[in-house]
């Protein structure tokens, strides 16, 4: 299973590179966060929310590792992995309703790729999803208060009644 899509992979002497045993293991950890996003995009029951933390916790260990890598001098070799890990942590947290986290690695992507199609994509998927929970959480916060007034007329109006 590719990390990205064939347009955006690294060329061959980029790939060599990663197969040395900390690329390598990078790149299982980014596969196994992607199963696991699926997992939870495919789920609708109480699994769903360990599938994301799972994902952003395998995205998030990839990603402290890719910095290590990173550090032993194959920086290109760890650039797509850069790029895959936040991309994929930051859906996994928009999975998870996880808005402000999502939104400080599309922050980072935006800036450090900022002609990414897929980012930008996601960027304005996230927007379109926190404004449709603000109106579903205001729609409930509405609920609430009418059945909490309709409650405290109904008590005073008893206790009235027996007085």
């Amino acid at each position: 299973m590719c990390l990205l899509p064939p347009h955006q992979l690294p060329k061959e002497q980029e790939q060599e590179e990663t197969t040395d045993g900390a690329g390598l293991q990078v790149a299982l950890l980014l596969n196994l966060s992607r199963c696991c996003l699926r997992l939870a995009e495919r789920t609708n029951n109480s699994m769903k929310k360990e599938y994301n933390r799972a994902a952003v916790k395998g995205c998030s260990f990839a990603l402290a590792m890719a910095d290590t890598v990173r550090d032993d001098g194959t920086a290109k070799a760890n650039k797509s992995m850069d790029y895959t890990g936040r991309y994929l942590r930051a859906r996994a947290y928009m999975n998870g309703n996880l808005f402000k986290h999502a939104a400080g690695d599309l922050k980072y992507l935006s800036k450090r790729y900022p002609s990414d199609v897929p980012a930008q994509r996601l960027s304005r998927e996230l927007k379109r999803r926190e404004m449709q929970t603000r109106k579903s959480e205001k729609k409930l916060a509405k609920e609430v208060c009418r059945w909490v007034d309709k409650v405290t007329t109904t008590s005073t109006n008893e206790e009235e009644e027996v007085q």
